[in-house]
């Protein structure tokens, strides 16, 4: 891919990017308001607290998991 390619078509490499990432956004929100729930309904406010204290740390690990599989073919 070169710069004139991304050039002509701006708007379809735009959404090639941001669609993938608007939909893990998505999913990452629904889980979230699902783990509220349960953990408000059937748990307390503690397990709503351990949600929203453990959320932060789950996600910072996993981009690293995800990001450790990488070589150079992949990128």
């Amino acid at each position: 891919m070169d710069v004139n390619e991304i050039k002509g078509h701006r708007t379809g490499k735009i959404l090639q990017f941001s669609v993938p990432a608007i939909i893990a956004m998505v999913l990452t929100a629904f889980v979230t308001v699902a783990d509220g729930f349960f953990m408000g309904r059937y748990v307390g406010e503690a397990g709503i607290a351990a949600v929203n204290l453990g959320l932060p740390v789950v996600y910072p690990v996993s981009y690293t998991h995800l990001r450790a599989h990488e070589t150079p073919e992949h990128l």
